[in-house]
């Protein structure tokens, strides 16, 4: 809530101002650094936002469906995924995307997995999925106001964040920045090596103070063949997950 902003910016000049007192404290040998942000944004959601799911599908053409609200995954009985896309398209609803495994955007890094469905549906920022397994989400008898998962592209779900510290650059400001980028900064200002990652180096350059390029610790992207591995790992991992029954 807007509402609690004040309070979250004074609690934050205070961690601030400790940091300083520690960092500026005689024979203090401390280089501490503060990084604020969140994982994802929020959306603001309400009943009268709802996409009634029952009327785009006929469930005798379905085998498994699960609905989170915001994204629906639908594994059609065998033969009958393009009628079930047909039906979705024939709805006309304007509210969301929708999807063939094949067809989901690249830059969302799922299209290959083996748990990603035949087919997604993704509701637009703001909107929600209803259907007869997820009605509209009240919490302690009130409905909910906010939401997330929309599409990483919507500006909803983007956060901001904040670096302090004597080895950032003051008045600094970059115009995006990806989570995947964090692990390569904290480690630098922390002067460790990074292990294979998918950071952007040049995305979080201009935030470090000309101190801290100075460091021996330069982060830098994943070797090809190190990553491959990871995922090849990581798929093998994911496999053994439990499917929807």
């Amino acid at each position: 809530s807007v509402k609690v902003l004040p309070e979250l910016d004074a609690e934050i000049g205070k961690v601030m101002r400790r940091i300083d007192a520690l960092n500026n404290a005689p024979n203090s040998t401390l280089s501490l650094h503060l990084m604020v942000l969140s994982d994802h944004g929020m959306s603001s959601v309400a009943e009268n936002r709802e996409i009634n799911l029952e009327t785009m599908i006929k469930r005798r053409q379905i085998k498994y469906l699960i609905n989170d609200g915001v994204t629906v995954s639908i594994w059609p009985k065998s033969g009958y995924r393009e009628a079930v896309l047909r039906l979705i398209r024939q709805s006309e609803e304007p509210n969301m995307e929708f999807y063939r495994k094949e067809e989901i955007p690249t830059s969302w890094q799922l299209k290959g997995h083996s748990r990603v469905p035949p087919v997604l549906l993704v509701a637009k920022s703001g909107y929600f999925f209803k259907s007869r397994e997820l009605e509209f989400p009240y919490e302690g008898g009130y409905p909910l106001e906010g939401w997330h998962g929309y599409a990483p592209d919507s500006i909803d779900m983007h956060s901001p964040f904040f670096f302090y510290g004597p080895r950032s650059e003051t008045g600094s400001r970059i115009e995006t920045l990806e989570i995947v980028d964090l692990y390569q900064l904290m480690c630098h200002v922390i002067e460790l090596p990074t292990a294979p990652h998918n950071g952007s180096w040049e995305r979080v350059r201009p935030l470090l103070s000309d101190e801290a390029h100075s460091l021996k610790y330069l982060p830098g992207p994943a070797p090809a063949a190190e990553e491959r591995h990871r995922r090849k790992k990581l798929k093998a991992s994911s496999a053994s997950l439990h499917m929807p029954r």
